[in-house]
């Protein structure tokens, strides 16, 4: 599986689990999440998904959203935006 074939299994099951996500932190910006320490990308996106979410499901919802943040053009959009 090529590098770009696994990011989109991750985000495909990300939007699965967004689903059911509220959205508490994640009208976080891009911008402002790309300079965040590690910490606190974590409880954006632990507020993000709500409830008890597994480490694992946070640790690959705050590289997916990393990664989206890191493109370009993507300053205004929001940290929810990459569940989906």
């Amino acid at each position: 599986m090529n590098r770009a074939a696994a990011v989109l299994l991750v985000l495909a099951t990300l939007g699965v689990v967004g689903a059911c996500a509220g959205n508490d932190g994640g009208e976080t910006r891009c911008e402002e999440f790309a300079l965040m320490s590690e910490g606190d990308r974590t409880a954006v996106v632990e507020q993000l998904l709500g409830g008890s979410p597994s480490a694992g499901t946070v640790d690959l919802t705050v590289s997916a959203a990393t990664y989206h943040c890191l493109a370009p053009d993507s300053a205004d959009d929001l940290v929810k935006d990459v569940l989906g």
